[in-house]
């Protein structure tokens, strides 16, 4: 029972990290291309290596990045764990470059 919750355990703390290295992927290999035009899945791949995670997919999408990125865990059960980021399907930002736009799901205020 002890090594259940062991695992449970370690399971939670592993998916917030992947949470946590995933956020910080994404927005910060969106920032590599909206300010250097450089390629924004080589950052994200290199960011979550040095937050202890592997990027396990990057996808472009005009001026977003869309990420998954893995983290081990020690449960023999779950080799990994695994979170998404990037702009949730629907989303639409209006406005332009530079300016604070309203955010909504399909349509603007």
């Amino acid at each position: 029972l002890l090594a259940m919750a062991a695992s449970v355990g370690n399971l939670m703390v592993c998916q917030a990290r992947a949470r946590s290295a995933a956020d910080l992927t994404a927005l910060s290999s969106a920032a590599v291309l909206w300010h250097t035009q450089g390629d924004a899945c080589a950052a994200a791949g290199t960011i979550a290596d040095r937050h202890g995670g592997r990027l396990a997919s990057c996808r472009v999408d005009g001026e977003d990045v869309v990420v998954t990125v893995a983290i081990p865990t020690r449960v023999p059960f779950a080799g990994e764990v695994s979170e998404r980021r990037g702009r949730p399907r629907g989303m639409r930002i209006a406005g332009r470059p530079g300016s604070l736009g309203a955010v909504g799901r399909g349509r603007s205020r």
